[in-house]
């Protein structure tokens, strides 16, 4: 997604004035939520910090405990006795 253009369309300044955030998320296919996100780390964090953010660090699938996740605390607790 282009943070600029988001940011670009919500700017009050421009002449016709700022796009709602429901034109905005039609026009760019993106939700409301992520608008209002945006928006909010611009005022908080400033220009550079919202248009370059940090990357994410990369999830690995084949860490996922799978049984792990599934069993409630009584049978992890049996398990753990094993």
């Amino acid at each position: 997604m282009n943070l600029a253009r988001v940011l670009l369309k919500a700017d009050i300044n421009q002449e016709g004035g700022s796009w709602t955030d429901g034109a905005i998320a039609k026009a760019l296919d993106i939700s409301v939520t992520t608008i209002e996100r945006l928006k909010r780390r611009f005022v908080e964090s400033g220009l550079e910090a919202t248009i370059n953010r940090k990357p994410q660090p990369e999830s690995n699938p084949h860490n996922f405990n799978h049984r792990s996740y599934c069993l409630g605390d009584t049978e992890k607790s049996r398990l753990a006795d094993c």
